[in-house]
């Protein structure tokens, strides 16, 4: 099969992927990515995203917190749950990323994946509401109506 071996097998892979993959300079600024990343934050053109960095589209500053920590720790993949703020909404994300280090450890880059989880999310927040929630009232069912009521009376 033709494009399918080597260098160029690869750069098809990663530019037909559909999860979102970057690399990433040691600022956090966006050194490559691949069209999925674009349209998953909603970006029109790579440049557009080239011009922005990872810390920048995370939402919490914990996100950014705990992804430099798992970064810098371990030689291990860093994976956390992130909100992105893409051109126009909100995208939940699964991060997967590592560390690319020199060989006097020192990092050079970062390398990552991020699968877009927004589904997933709002698929959970529609089950928790479904186990709390009165289907016929909208109101919080039993089991919620007492789990509030230990809270408070706990305090």
């Amino acid at each position: 099969m033709a494009g399918t071996n080597g260098r160029r097998g690869y750069e098809e892979l990663v530019e037909n992927a559909l999860n979102g993959i970057y690399q990433c300079g040691e600022d956090g600024r966006f050194l490559r990515v691949n069209p999925a990343l674009v349209r998953l934050l909603g970006y029109a053109t790579e440049e557009e995203l080239h011009a922005t960095s990872l810390q920048e589209l995370l939402t919490d500053a914990k996100d950014v917190a705990v992804l430099t920590e798992q970064l810098n720790a371990a030689d291990d993949i860093a994976s956390v749950e992130v909100a992105l703020q893409g051109r126009g909404s909100l995208v939940d994300a699964l991060l997967n990323a590592r560390a690319i280090r020199a060989e006097d450890g020192s990092v050079l880059c970062h390398e990552g994946i991020l699968t877009d989880i927004s589904r997933l999310k709002r698929q959970e927040e529609e089950l928790v509401h479904l186990a709390t929630h009165d289907p016929l009232t909208g109101l919080h069912n039993r089991r919620e109506f007492n789990s509030i009521l230990e809270r408070h009376l706990a305090r």
